[in-house]
């Protein structure tokens, strides 16, 4: 009787944690992503595709120093790129 009460718990933590990581790629760049609907990168200078809403840094305020770093909103919806 207690398994059945406490399978859905079990499952909802394997969803919840299957869908996230925080790990360093090939290059020693960080890496994040929560279910896809937050993803990080960090000095990653790639092009964005044009099926984005691509919102630069540079548009909004002046800086000297980019990082190169991405967050991409909603499954690619939307880009937040510093560089």
């Amino acid at each position: 009787m207690k398994t059945r009460q406490f399978t859905p718990f079990l499952i909802l933590t394997a969803l919840l944690f299957s869908g996230c990581s925080l790990s360093p790629d090939a290059n020693g760049k960080k890496q994040a992503n929560l279910l896809g609907i937050i993803q990080y990168e960090e000095a990653s200078y790639q092009h964005t595709s044009t099926t984005t809403i691509a919102l630069a840094t540079d548009e909004v305020l002046a800086q000297k120093n980019y990082s190169g770093d991405k967050v991409t909103l909603l499954w690619g919806l939307i880009t937040l790129k510093d560089y």
